[in-house]
């Protein structure tokens, strides 16, 4: 893979079901950036060493060090060691185990966290307080975090929604819709590409970002796992939420379904209000007004994107502006509430309140 001299260096964590994702990526982003290093959770295979900034890929010469040669972030698994030595042969890269390691002996303009597993959030913190943009295709917590832990904010999710053209295009649009009355958000997807939290945190972000925080949430989770489990990221299935939400502009319903084992990959919201309703997806919005007229519309060229394509447009305009980790005027632990409010509502068939949450973790 050919890289420009001034490409921005970036380190990749990423785990064995998402080794081709980060392949497919970085594939995709060509030229525009330049590995330094791969690594992941332990767990690990070890293969002889890859010189760092190898610009041909070459393996290091055969020495009597080979035998303690770092070991590779990716469980062990039939074909896996050749997968990842390719791998680390075509980028020309050093791999680890230990992210703060690898960020201490090669530090870089972007870390890219492809998997939660094995970060540490005060390594992420550290990172980003010596310059590194920290991108991640989960949110960096998955509990609320106490008022002095530091920012969950410290990391750039993508691909999110509201960074997408359709969106971005559609902000104008929005101020004509009036108050939101009625909100629906769909996102739908397939692992190991993404996952129900990283869907089900992209919904709660625009919903919140549009309407303000629920009063109360309900929802369920369906699939083939019998049990709901305890913790964001190891849901899986098919999830739906009705949300109410009560503001100084009036009440408003909010709907969200989202699946990671969905048959395409698709995102979708719509906003009823008052004067208007407006449809937007990744790439366009339709504007209709309250006599069912299409009064204003954007489109965008090309069909449907993948969630890797997604990130790595998402990435692209980051390369060409200045980072913004956050919706404009959205709390990011409020966001986790919503998803913990969601988790724990499909584990007891009750309401929840995500504002009860955050109290009861001095949030607010």
């Amino acid at each position: 893979m050919a890289v420009s001299a001034s490409a921005p260096e970036v380190l990749v964590w990423v785990d064995k079901p998402r080794l081709g994702l980060a392949r497919r990526l970085l594939d995709l982003m060509g030229s525009s950036v330049s590995p330094v290093g791969i690594g992941g959770p332990p767990g690990a295979v070890r293969l002889p060493a890859v010189a760092a900034g190898s610009a041909d890929g070459e393996s290091a010469p055969a020495s009597s060090d080979e035998a303690h040669a770092p070991t590779v972030s990716l469980e062990a698994g039939e074909g896996d060691d050749e997968q990842l030595h390719k791998l680390a042969e075509d980028l020309g890269c050093a791999r680890g185990d230990d992210l703060r390691q690898m960020l201490v002996e090669r530090p870089a303009a972007y870390l890219l966290l492809l998997t939660m597993d094995g970060v540490e959030r005060a390594v992420v913190s550290e990172a980003v307080a010596e310059g590194t943009t920290v991108l991640g295709s989960e949110p960096l917590d998955d509990e609320l975090q106490p008022p002095a832990g530091g920012g969950p904010d410290a990391l750039i999710f993508l691909p999110a929604f509201d960074d997408a053209p359709g969106w971005t295009s559609a902000a104008d649009p929005l101020d004509v819709v009036g108050v939101p009355r009625l909100l629906r958000f769909s996102g739908y997807g397939t692992r190991p590409g993404t996952s129900l939290y990283a869907l089900l945190y992209d919904a709660w972000r625009m919903i919140v970002g549009v309407a303000g925080l629920p009063e109360t949430v309900d929802a369920s989770l369906t699939g083939a796992e019998l049990a709901v489990p305890d913790d964001l990221r190891t849901m899986t299935g098919h999830m739906a939420v009705h949300a109410r939400l009560e503001s100084m502009r009036g009440r408003c319903a909010a709907m969200i379904d989202v699946s990671d084992h969905a048959g395409c990959e698709r995102r979708e919201l719509s906003v009823i209000g008052d004067a208007a309703h407006l449809v937007v997806d990744e790439r366009r919005y339709v504007l209709y007004d309250a006599a069912h007229q299409v009064i204003d519309s954007s489109e965008e060229q090309g069909g449907a994107m993948s969630s890797i394509d997604l990130i790595a447009a998402q990435w692209r305009r980051l390369l060409s502006r200045h980072p913004d980790s956050r919706s404009a005027g959205v709390d990011e632990s409020g966001l986790i509430a919503c998803c913990q409010a969601s988790l724990l509502s499909a584990r007891t068939g009750a309401s929840e309140d995500p504002d009860g949450l955050l109290r009861a973790h001095g949030r607010v």
